[in-house]
């Protein structure tokens, strides 16, 4: 990345701000993946590489029923319920390109995408 000294964005994806039950793995590694996208962002800004920490909320993706835990899979149709829905593939990738195709002289830091309903 430094020798290049251009554009290069590696990303993080995140849910884990907040701690939920049930999750406390997947949580702690989106929390350390955060630390590291931070960590990163130090080292390499005075050579011209982007680093974009994103963090995402409920999205509707087969992740939630991949798990064999009943509570779980029923806690994140609930949350969606509450929320009015979660978001869309698409609204994730629309909001990631807009920060990838910033100009060299723009640097987005940090990106967090919830469907509006979405308090945490």
């Amino acid at each position: 990345m430094r020798a290049r000294r251009r554009n290069h964005h590696p990303y993080r994806f995140n849910d884990g701000q907040k701690a939920f039950p049930l999750r406390a793995a997947y949580g702690a590694t989106k929390a350390a993946v955060h630390h590291l996208s931070e960590t990163l962002q130090q080292e390499v800004a005075g050579h011209n590489v982007h680093i974009i920490t994103i963090g995402i909320g409920i999205v509707e993706t087969a992740l939630p029923y991949s798990t064999c835990n009943e509570e779980i899979r029923q806690d994140y149709e609930e949350q969606k319920r509450r929320i009015g829905g979660a978001l869309a593939p698409q609204n994730v990738v629309d909001a990631t390109l807009y920060a990838y195709n910033q100009p060299q002289n723009v640097n987005i830091r940090e990106l967090t995408i919830t469907a509006t309903g979405q308090s945490a």
